[in-house]
């Protein structure tokens, strides 16, 4: 006699035998444990670098670990599947949301106007939508995406 579980997969067509190994945990973050150590160092080195232009530079140690997380985490939300150019404005825009999310929040008198949260959050998209451009166009080309 079968097992319940092999009863089911039979009767929907399929053998026992041919059922998929269980997915890994990685395959939920999409990415390895390599990329994403390189993301976040990546991040980190755009939020020391981005203190100075911003006029920021008290805070480089603070955008630079902002951008340590934010981008992993961005890196999370973003498809392993599609064009480059796709998967690029897919990771713009989460790193744009977390980033203006974080905007909104902080700062002296946290009562930013609408404007200017826009403006951050185009100025986070275009960012991170060229580097994770860069980034999908060489470091992906050898992964068959």
């Amino acid at each position: 006699m079968t097992a319940p579980n092999e009863k089911d997969d039979v009767e929907r067509g399929g053998e026992a035998s041919e059922l998929p190994p269980p997915p890994s945990i990685w395959s939920f973050a999409e990415r390895g444990p390599g990329r994403m150590a390189l993301e976040a160092a990546l991040g980190g080195a755009a939020g020391y670098l981005l203190a100075t232009p911003l006029g920021l530079e008290e805070l480089r140690l603070s955008l630079a670990l902002l951008g340590a997380v934010a981008a992993p985490l961005s890196l999370t939300l973003t498809p392993l599947e599609g064009p480059p150019a796709y998967r690029a404005m897919r990771y713009g825009m989460a790193l744009a949301v977390i980033l203006t999310l974080v905007v909104s929040f902080a700062g002296q008198g946290r009562e930013r106007p609408i404007g200017e949260l826009l403006y951050w959050g185009a100025f986070f998209f275009i960012i991170g939508a060229i580097a994770h451009g860069a980034l999908a166009l060489t470091l992906d080309r050898g992964e068959g995406r």
